[in-house]
């Protein structure tokens, strides 16, 4: 079995590189990355490639012809610059489907995100695959999760010969993460409380997700699934674990700060403030549809240990003399 990883060389496409080299009848993984894996497995190989660059994209699937495609290039942290980070959430998704149909890739596996849902008021208290993808109209990596999802979507309507998988995480963490959502955990003067609801929240152990995307590869189903762990952890009690003060105040004055802070590229202020809407409104997700299908997986680490285990590896970062929880 031939595989093709496209952001093969990140912090979460290196761990299923080591799971599928590991595995029986896996005869190589060619990563298309922009910047080398720091390790490379036996039968692993590498290609500089970026995913906004659709011919060359065509010409390395074609010359390939890999058995599965797995798409996880995406830009996960926000940023000032979105026309860039569109181009390669977005376009960048097209190209990868669009080399794929063209060399008759015939299983093709995608990463979404449970924030493809998008924060409303009116999501049920826990979503499952049947709920469309809204996104979020001001939230970027939201808004260009569910863009890309629903190409992915079409992509299976118009190849039904084929299998496409399209997997919808929560935030997945695990030694080695670092990115915004680990981030927003540290040098925070408190926490915002704008005297709603205490809405709960998901994380999934990175080894937990990566047994759940070798599994669903290796019985080729097809489909939606939802990606999480068992039970959740509220916002309010995530900022108690982090050390961070919880503090009531008005969202329209926090969101006004927020704006400037971001307006300012303050570098403390990652995420912009259209992310309040993920800490008012519901957008957990069900595990029931995966845990189906995988009879044999079942996640080993709740939410709240996954968060827990992700604050005390940090912790020790910084005392190590490294980035960690201030």
């Amino acid at each position: 079995m031939r595989y093709l990883i496209t952001g093969g060389a990140g912090y979460l496409g290196a761990k299923l590189v080591s799971a599928l080299a590991a595995r029986k009848g896996t005869t190589g993984i060619l990563i298309a990355d922009l910047r080398p894996p720091r390790l490379r497995p036996p039968m692993t190989g590498f290609r500089k490639v970026d995913v906004r660059d659709a011919a060359a994209l065509n010409e390395l699937v074609q010359s390939e012809q890999p058995d599965v495609l797995i798409h996880l290039a995406f830009v996960v942290d926000p940023t000032h610059d979105e026309p860039a980070m569109y181009d390669v959430n977005v376009n960048g998704a097209f190209n990868v489907l669009s080399a794929a149909s063209s060399a008759g890739v015939g299983q093709v596996l995608f990463m979404s995100a449970a924030m493809a849902y998008g924060a409303w008021p009116d999501n049920p208290t826990v979503i499952n695959e049947s709920r469309p993808v809204h996104g979020h109209a001001h939230y970027m990596y939201a808004r260009h999760k569910a863009e890309a999802d629903r190409i992915a979507q079409l992509w299976a309507t118009l190849h039904p010969d084929r299998t496409m998988t399209i997997v919808r995480p929560c935030t997945i963490f695990g030694e080695g993460a670092d990115n915004h959502f680990v981030r927003m955990w540290e040098g925070q003067p408190f926490f915002p409380d704008f005297g709603g609801t205490d809405h709960g929240t998901q994380f999934i152990d990175d080894n937990d997700a990566i047994a759940a995307i070798v599994g669903l590869i290796a019985g080729k189903h097809a489909g939606v699934f939802n990606l999480a762990s068992d039970g959740e952890i509220s916002w309010r009690q995530c900022a108690e674990l982090a050390g961070i003060e919880v503090r009531s105040v008005r969202e329209e004055s926090f969101t006004s700060f927020a704006s400037g802070m971001w307006r300012l590229k303050i570098q403390s202020a990652e995420i912009p403030p259209s992310f309040v809407d993920f800490f008012k409104h519901p957008w957990q997700i069900s595990n029931v549809k995966i845990k189906h299908a995988l009879p044999e997986w079942s996640p080993q680490h709740s939410s709240r240990t996954v968060f827990e285990r992700m604050i005390q590896e940090r912790q020790r970062a910084l005392a190590a003399g490294g980035p960690g929880i201030r």
